[in-house]
Formats: C-alpha cells, structure tokens, sequence
C-alpha cells in the first residue's frame, strides 16, 4: 500500500468526495436562500456562519471564491492529517454542512410551498431521508474503506 493510500485510506477519498458534495450543496442553497433585498443590499445576509455571513456581506462571488479556498483546504487537510484523524474530520464535514444544508431545505421548502404544513409529519421525513441518505453513503464509503485496507 503506498503512502497516499495508508494516509487517506483506499477508498475513503470518496467520502471526502461525499463531504465536498454536502458543503457545495450547504453553501448553494446558502446562496440561493438569501432573500431579495440581500441581492439589492448585501449587508442583508441571513447566514448563522459568521465566517459565510463576513464573505456574503462583501459580495456573492467573493463568497464563491471564499468556498473553492475552503474545498482546498479541507481537502488538503485530510491528504496531510492521519487515517484515524482525516476520518475524524472527514465526518465533522459532513455532519456541519448537512445540518446547514437541512436548515436552508425546510426554510426554501416553507417559501417556495407557503401552503404545506412543515410542521410535523412531512418535516420530519423529510429531516429523516436526508440524514439517512448521509449516513447510508458514508457508511458504504466507510466501510469500504476499512475493508479494502485490511485486505492488503
């Protein structure tokens, strides 16, 4: 096994490639769930993350620019960190930016379908089939991964 593989692990550059995907999808419906009077104004961000709220405030493509420079360095995080520790935070990703994405899904979701009740029933599968997705993939990569590598 080279040194790249026992670093990343044999298959686990897919569950980065999982929590890339999760943290483009968080920081688009970031963008797309900013309201009108943000794209006249963009002091009037609605973002919680201040870091986000700091790049959307001066203008949405420095905040494009701001997501390549955190892809590359979470990417380059997991190259550098050890198995164990890039596996660690690896799922941290994944965990934060599926929680951010889920809150701008139910508050597009409430706008776009003002008459559906998203209190209740429908929110709740709707939470439940997206983190299940999340943790279904992640455990097919996890797994994967561990598998492959104690077989070499």
């Amino acid at each position: 096994m080279s040194q790249d593989q026992e670093r990343f692990g044999f298959k686990s550059k897919y569950l980065m490639i999982l929590a890339g995907i999760v943290i483009v999808l968080d920081f688009g419906l970031t963008l797309v769930g900013q309201n009108q009077n943000y794209w006249r104004d963009y002091t009037q961000v609605n973002e919680l993350n201040p870091i986000a709220e700091y790049f959307l405030k001066i203008h949405p493509a420095i905040f494009i620019v701001a997501i390549f420079g955190y892809l590359l360095f979470c990417l380059l995080l997991v190259l550098v960190l050890k198995r164990s520790l890039n596996l660690i935070f690896v799922l941290f990703l994944l965990l934060c930016h599926s929680w951010g994405a889920l809150s701008w899904v139910i508050l597009l979701f409430k706008r776009w379908f003002p008459e559906t009740s998203w209190y209740g029933t429908p929110r709740w599968y709707l939470i439940l089939t997206y983190y299940a997705l999340i943790a279904i993939l992640s455990g097919i990569f996890i797994y994967k991964s561990f598998r492959k590598s104690s077989d070499n």
